[in-house]
């Protein structure tokens, strides 16, 4: 049970009622994907396991290696780490 205010009265229907009420700002920021971008990924992974893509579309796999160095790697990690850190800082979120 939760106690709100120093009232022990609240019963399951209460706390069901206050924690929809406080998930609906949540709700309200969901945005639906577009079909188009739906349909552009789902094209995208047909065409890449597709035999018969192009060239280019085959030639996009990796063979596990970087083709960047460990420093640029670091300088890369650090500039998405600080875009996701300015992101979440923001009031809005």
């Amino acid at each position: 049970m939760i106690t709100f205010l120093g009232n022990n009265s609240w019963g399951p229907w209460a706390v069901q009622r206050a924690k929809a009420h406080l998930l609906e700002p949540k709700e309200n920021m969901k945005c639906d994907v577009r079909h188009s971008i739906v349909a552009k990924c789902a094209e995208f992974v047909n065409n890449f396991t597709n035999p018969n893509a192009s060239r280019a579309m085959r030639n996009i796999s990796h063979n596990n290696n970087w083709k960047e160095s460990g420093a640029e790697l670091v300088k890369v990690t650090d500039r998405i780490l600080s875009t996701l850190g300015e992101i979440w800082s923001n009031p809005a979120f």
